[in-house]
């Protein structure tokens, strides 16, 4: 299973139509499944279905990064 992530252009009419579609006629509209609309509206979206892609914007340029793990051959160079 590959994985694309939403470009700006993409978020753009979902933040739009956010406001006045279901996530079904969304994912329609951009040719995306129901399911990744669905995720980026609870990502980036408040209670009052005001999505931000700004804040979109900010959260891929940071990125997700994952945390340092230190196995044990790295440890005696900490210690």
């Amino acid at each position: 299973m590959s994985y694309t992530q939403l470009t700006q252009d993409e978020r753009y009419p979902i933040q739009y139509l956010s406001l006045q579609c279901t996530v079904a006629k969304i994912a329609k509209q951009l040719n995306r499944h129901k399911s990744t609309i669905s995720r980026e509206t609870k990502r980036h979206c408040n209670q009052g279905q005001q999505c931000s892609t700004e804040k979109a914007k900010r959260q891929t340029n940071l990125g997700f990064r994952r945390p340092f793990a230190i196995d044990a051959s790295r440890i005696k160079y900490f210690a």
